[in-house]
């Protein structure tokens, strides 16, 4: 819903249901059905078409087969975008969450991550160099912190007014143990994007990865 001075607030409901059949979780009285809800609210300032902030405050459940199982996550998320002089377009975000099983004793997962993007377009060519970095913490009671970083570069081309093609390498390097960076894995990607017809557009992607331990191999 847009409102004065440039503010839009708008809102987001999902659910999903879970049959029976794809819970693995058997019960005498036959195995329970699963809900996960989630909602989300967002409010956008513009006050310039070159600069605009967002925030918003999010929160889902997940209702597991067994009592006391079901998960909680609440958080919140800030986004901020704006235009440079030299046409780049910066974007950067932070998020975090909170999740909880709803039992006593329940460990406690909290994850913060950090998102940064940078659009360049080369010259008069339809052609634009994109960066984007992404950081993220995640801590669980009992547990040490764990990071996982990531760095991506890609070219965008349009050779086309309803054409873009998208190519690049990503890095990224997580855990396969708390607190432990010990994997790593590198991607070769593609995206493909072109419109068909009115507002229907066709989507293609693919990528080629390398993963690798640092420690053992």
């Amino acid at each position: 819903r847009p409102m004065d001075d440039g503010l839009t607030l708008s809102y987001e409901s999902s659910s999903t249901l879970m049959s029976e059949t794809s819970n693995p979780i058997p019960t005498e009285a036959g195995t329970p059905d699963g809900m996960d809800r989630g909602q989300k609210v967002n409010l956008q300032f513009q006050p310039l078409d070159q600069f605009s902030v967002a925030g918003n405050v999010h929160a889902s459940t997940t209702d597991a087969a067994l009592p006391g199982s079901t998960v909680m996550t609440s958080g919140a998320g800030f986004t901020t975008q704006g235009k440079l002089p030299t046409n780049s377009i910066v974007i950067f975000g932070v998020n975090t969450d909170r999740t909880a099983a709803d039992s006593i004793g329940a460990s406690v997962t909290t994850d913060t991550s950090c998102d940064a993007q940078l659009s360049q377009p080369i010259g008069n060519l339809p052609l634009s160099a994109v960066l984007k970095a992404h950081y993220e913490e995640t801590q669980v009671t009992g547990s040490p912190l764990g990071k996982m970083p990531s760095l991506e570069q890609s070219v965008t081309w349009k050779p086309a007014q309803d054409t873009s093609i998208q190519m690049g390498l990503r890095q990224q390097q997580y855990q396969e143990y708390p607190g432990v960076d010990n994997q790593f894995n590198a991607a070769i990607f593609a995206d493909f994007s072109q419109k068909v017809i009115g507002n229907v557009t066709w989507h293609s992607y693919g990528e080629l990865m390398n993963t690798r331990g640092l420690v053992d191999q």
